[in-house]
C-alpha cells in the first residue's frame, strides 16, 4: 500500500510538472507567465535559503545577495556582448569564490551575530551597485538589448523560454534539495544544526560542511538572478537586493516549515496564493499592507513549527507514506 501511494503521489507530481510546462502553450497571457516565473523564483529562493537557514540552522538574513550578485554578474556581461552560456558560469562562479572568501570569518559567529553579518552583506552589495556607476550604471540600473527581431524562435520569445529555465530550475532544485538533504551530507548537516561540539568530536569537520551548504545554496540562487534579469531585461539595486526580495522568502521558509524538506515550497505557495487574493480584493494601499501583515502573525503564533509541521498536512502526508517530507 505504501509503495503504491508513492507511485500515485509521483504521478500526480510529474502532472503538476507537466501542466505547468503546458501553460505556453495554452494560454499566451504575458501576465500569467510572468506571476508564475516570480513564484518560481520565490519557491528556489526559499528553498535554498533553507539548506544554511534551516538544514543547518544558521539564519541567512543575507541569502538573497547570491540573488543579485548572480544578476548582476550576468547582465554587466551580457552587456559586453559575452555569450550566454559565459555569463551564466561567470555569475555561478562569482556567487560560490563569494561564498567560499565569507565562509571563515562568518561562521566563526552564530545565532543573531551570523544573522546581522549576512544581512550587512545586502546593504553592502545595494550600496555598491549604486555607486559603482562605470560597472553597473548606478542608479540608472542595468537596461538588457532586446533580442533583434529576426532571430532563432528561441530568442525571440525570451519570456517563454526565461519561464522554462525557471521551471526547470525550480524542480531541479526541489529533487536535488530532497536527495541531499537525506544523503550523508544532510545527516552531517542536521548534526551540526543539534549540537555543533558533539557533531565535531564524532569526526564531523563542521567548517567544511558549513562552507559546502553555502556555496551549494548560493548556486540556485544565481542561477534564478541570470533567469530574472535575462526574462526582465532590466536590473535595479533594489529590485535584486531590495528588503522585499530579502525578506520574502525567508518568511515563506519559516511559515512553510524550516528543516523540513518542502516546507519551503509549502510557505511559497501559501504566501504566494494570500498576496495575491489580498491584492486583489483590498483597494487600499496601506490595507493591503496592513492585512498581509495580519496574516503573517496568526499563521506564526498558530504553526510557530511551520505549516508542514501541522496536523491539517501531516496526516494526508502520512497517508501518502510521504511523512518523511515534513521531518
Amino acid at each position: 500500500m505504501d509503495g503504491r501511494m508513492k507511485k500515485l503521489t509521483l504521478v500526480g507530481a510529474i502532472l503538476i510538472v507537466l501542466y505547468f510546462a503546458m501553460v505556453p502553450i495554452i494560454s499566451d497571457s504575458t501576465y500569467s507567465m510572468s506571476a508564475l516565473l516570480i513564484f518560481f523564483l520565490y519557491i528556489v529562493l526559499a528553498q535554498s535559503y533553507d539548506l544554511v537557514g534551516g538544514h543547518l540552522g544558521y539564519m541567512n538574513l543575507g541569502h538573497s545577495s547570491f540573488f543579485g550578485l548572480g544578476a548582476y554578474v550576468f547582465s554587466i556581461l551580457s552587456l559586453r556582448a559575452a555569450p550566454g552560456s559565459v555569463s551564466v558560469l561567470a555569475a555561478v562562479a562569482a556567487v560560490v569564490i563569494f561564498s567560499l572568501l565569507i565562509s571563515y570569518p562568518f561562521f566563526r559567529l552564530r545565532g543573531a551575530y551570523f544573522a546581522l553579518a549576512m544581512f550587512g552583506v545586502i546593504l553592502l552589495f545595494e550600496r555598491l551597485a549604486f555607486n559603482l556607476e562605470g560597472l553597473t550604471q548606478g542608479t540608472a540600473g542595468i537596461s538588457l538589448p532586446l533580442p533583434p527581431a529576426g532571430s532563432s524562435a528561441f530568442s525571440m520569445n525570451y519570456l517563454v523560454s526565461s519561464y522554462y529555465l525557471g521551471l526547470l530550475l525550480t524542480v531541479g532544485t526541489l529533487v536535488a534539495w530532497a536527495i541531499l538533504t537525506n544523503s550523508k551530507f544532510g545527516l552531517a548537516l542536521h548534526s551540526i544544526r543539534e549540537d555543533e561540539e558533539v557533531a565535531e568530536t564524532f569526526g564531523i569537520n563542521s567548517y567544511r560542511y558549513k562552507t559546502a551548504a553555502l556555496a551549494l545554496s548560493g548556486i540556485p540562487a544565481a542561477l534564478m538572478g541570470c533567469i530574472f534579469a535575462w526574462s526582465q531585461k532590466y536590473i535595479h539595486p533594489e529590485s535584486v537586493f531590495g528588503l522585499e526580495i530579502t525578506l520574502f522568502p525567508i518568511a515563506m521558509a519559516m511559515l512553510g516549515g524550516t528543516g523540513a524538506i518542502f516546507g519551503p515550497l509549502v510557505g511559497a505557495i501559501f504566501l504566494t496564493g494570500v498576496e495575491d487574493i489580498i491584492w486583489t480584493n483590498v483597494q487600499a494601499e496601506y490595507g493591503k499592507l496592513t492585512a498581509y501583515g495580519i496574516v503573517l502573525i496568526i499563521v506564526a503564533i498558530a504553526m510557530p513549527h511551520g505549516m508542514i509541521r501541522t496536523r491539517l498536512l501531516q496526516r494526508p502526508l502520512r497517508f501518502l507514506g510521504l511523512g518523511w517530507l515534513a521531518t
